[in-house]
Protein backbone atom coordinates (compact mmCIF):
# COMPACT_ATOMS: atom_id res chain seq x y z
CA UNK A 1 0.00 0.00 0.00
CA UNK A 2 1.05 3.57 -0.59
CA UNK A 3 -0.39 7.02 -0.09
CA UNK A 4 -1.85 8.96 -2.99
CA UNK A 5 -4.07 11.93 -3.57
CA UNK A 6 -7.79 11.41 -4.18
CA UNK A 7 -8.42 10.34 -7.75
CA UNK A 8 -4.88 9.16 -8.46
CA UNK A 9 -5.02 5.70 -6.90
CA UNK A 10 -6.80 2.51 -7.91
CA UNK A 11 -10.08 3.25 -6.08
CA UNK A 12 -12.65 4.72 -8.53
CA UNK A 13 -13.24 7.83 -6.40
CA UNK A 14 -14.98 9.88 -9.08
CA UNK A 15 -17.53 7.16 -9.78
CA UNK A 16 -18.13 6.56 -6.07
CA UNK A 17 -18.68 10.26 -5.35
CA UNK A 18 -21.00 10.72 -8.33
CA UNK A 19 -23.01 7.66 -7.27
CA UNK A 20 -23.33 8.93 -3.69
CA UNK A 21 -24.53 12.34 -4.84
CA UNK A 22 -27.01 10.87 -7.33
CA UNK A 23 -28.37 8.67 -4.53
CA UNK A 24 -29.07 11.77 -2.43
CA UNK A 25 -25.95 12.18 -0.28
CA UNK A 26 -25.49 15.85 0.55
CA UNK A 27 -22.91 15.74 3.31
CA UNK A 28 -19.22 16.49 3.47
CA UNK A 29 -16.38 14.57 1.86
CA UNK A 30 -13.10 14.42 3.77
CA UNK A 31 -9.72 13.24 2.61
CA UNK A 32 -6.95 12.32 5.03
CA UNK A 33 -3.28 12.14 4.11
CA UNK A 34 -1.78 11.10 7.42
CA UNK A 35 1.49 9.31 6.87
CA UNK A 36 2.05 10.72 3.40
CA UNK A 37 5.56 11.99 2.74
CA UNK A 38 4.00 14.76 0.62
CA UNK A 39 0.97 15.61 2.75
CA UNK A 40 0.47 19.19 1.52
CA UNK A 41 0.99 18.29 -2.13
CA UNK A 42 -1.39 15.32 -1.88
CA UNK A 43 -3.98 17.44 -0.07
CA UNK A 44 -3.80 20.12 -2.77
CA UNK A 45 -4.20 17.56 -5.54
CA UNK A 46 -7.15 16.00 -3.70
CA UNK A 47 -8.88 19.38 -3.38
CA UNK A 48 -8.45 20.06 -7.09
CA UNK A 49 -9.76 16.58 -7.94
CA UNK A 50 -12.87 17.05 -5.79
CA UNK A 51 -13.54 20.57 -7.08
CA UNK A 52 -13.41 19.39 -10.70
CA UNK A 53 -15.86 16.49 -10.52
CA UNK A 54 -18.70 17.17 -12.95
CA UNK A 55 -22.04 15.53 -12.32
Amino acid sequence: MFHSSAGSGVVPMKEIIISLIKDGYDGWFTVEHYGSRNMLTDAGKSVEFLKNIEL
